[in-house]
């Protein structure tokens, strides 16, 4: 099902199965792997990546609100 069309191309929602099938980046399909194991996650991650030699490592870490969490820190007398 096509979202948007733009300049760029087609956005569309894919099976999520059919990732390796598609002409992407590496990058892109570490990202497809994350969501594939991550998926029943209600969790949001944020990733950074860098080149180990000429394949992504992407680096995975939950997003977290760091104001509820600065707040719950000042409450337990851990201000930083």
């Amino acid at each position: 099902m096509t979202v948007r069309e733009s300049e760029e191309g087609k956005l569309s929602w894919i099976d999520v199965k059919l990732a390796d099938e598609l002409n992407v980046t590496a990058t892109t399909k570490c990202i497809f792997k994350h969501f594939s194991e991550n998926k029943k996650s209600s969790e949001i991650y944020v990733g950074t990546m860098k080149a180990v030699g000429s394949e992504p490592k992407i680096t995975w870490a939950l997003l977290e609100d760091w104001e509820k969490n600065k707040v719950s820190h000042q409450a337990n007398g851990q201000d930083s």
